[in-house]
């Protein structure tokens, strides 16, 4: 999923907007529509980088890192990556149940997973967890992982093998809240480009 690019339609590169999106099936209805488009697919993780440095004109963002992004960053009136009441591609694996679980290893692509999980544990069984990243793209979380939170289309494609629980998170947290969780906000760094960028997203 890191550094992965590609380009679509039959416009030039110099006339496309480049665009930094996530590697998941789930967020395509934000991007089928845009055929003339330059899409970097990267990992969440990677896109506040991305669009610093000038690689993408604008890039999906998770929520999360809206709080700590420079105030040059603009949240573009476009449509968001949100889930309403649950989801296949933000699940939490688990060897033991879910009550007993005190260590997680999280998909080190994303810090909205490591922040969603921490959430939802203290709210449902007052635990702090201790969270352990790993890199889902190098194979399953290992032998000794008592429970691991998977995103994307892995939790569908390729689950982890030998985990007796699937917890949808999303679930969780529309069962706390009533509300969809939203995931990524379309980001440009420029914000003289807001008007443009959001009429073409």
């Amino acid at each position: 999923m890191r550094g992965f690019s590609e380009f679509r339609g039959g416009s030039s590169a110099r006339d496309a907007c480049r665009l930094g999106v996530f590697g998941f099936l789930g967020t395509e209805p934000l991007t089928a529509g845009l055929g003339t488009d330059f899409f970097v697919r990267a990992s969440p993780i990677e896109m506040p980088d991305l669009l610093a440095n000038g690689t993408v004109d604008a890039a999906m963002v998770e929520a999360i890192d809206l709080l700590t992004l420079p105030p040059e960053f603009t949240v573009l009136q476009a449509g968001a990556w949100a889930m309403r009441r649950s989801s296949l591609s933000i699940r939490l694996f688990a060897r033991c149940h879910p009550e007993q679980v005190e260590c997680v290893y999280v998909d080190d692509n994303s810090h909205q997973a490591a922040a969603l999980v921490r959430i939802l544990w203290a709210l449902d069984y007052g635990r702090e967890l201790q969270l352990i990243p790993f890199a889902p793209e190098y194979g399953d979380p290992p032998f000794e992982a008592h429970a691991a939170v998977i995103l994307g289309d892995r939790p569908v494609a390729t689950p982890p093998i030998c985990f007796d629980y699937q917890i949808d998170l999303v679930a969780r947290w529309h069962r706390h809240t009533g509300l969809p969780l939203p995931w990524a906000f379309w980001v440009a760094y420029d914000p003289s480009a807001n008007g443009t960028l959001t009429r073409r997203l």
